[in-house]
């Protein structure tokens, strides 16, 4: 099979036309770089002018990378979680076995209390 025939896996084609838009970039900044190092004949335009395609293209970098990322995780992490709402019922059991605890403890005192009343005399 030659390497025109093989058939590159969508996830690698994705990460390539990213790495793409990343080199582009780095493009960008090497003209931006140039441009502010002469000394007295910056074209301040033209810097404005490619720091501006310069963030749009970090912006469609993140964007894409964003789109990859969601559209090779199987599991996304907070999609169909409970785990909040199992540590908010575990702590609610606990509340409330601490809550029976003190009612089991003064209905210990009160039973002490009807045995054997204080004289108030």
């Amino acid at each position: 099979m030659s390497s025109s025939e093989r058939r590159i896996p969508p996830a690698i084609a994705d990460i390539e036309s990213i790495e793409s838009l990343v080199v582009d970039i780095v493009d960008i900044a090497a003209g931006v770089v140039e441009e502010l190092g002469k000394f007295g004949d910056t074209n301040e335009r033209v810097v404005l002018d490619k720091c501006k395609i310069l963030m749009n293209n970090a912006k469609d970098i993140q964007v894409n990378l964003q789109n990859v990322i969601e559209a090779r995780v199987e599991c996304k992490p907070y999609e169909n979680n409970d785990f909040t709402a199992k540590k908010m019922a575990e702590l609610s059991a606990k509340k409330a076995d601490v809550v029976a605890q003190r009612l089991e403890n003064m209905q210990n005192i009160l039973k002490k209390i009807e045995v054997n009343p204080m004289d108030t005399s």
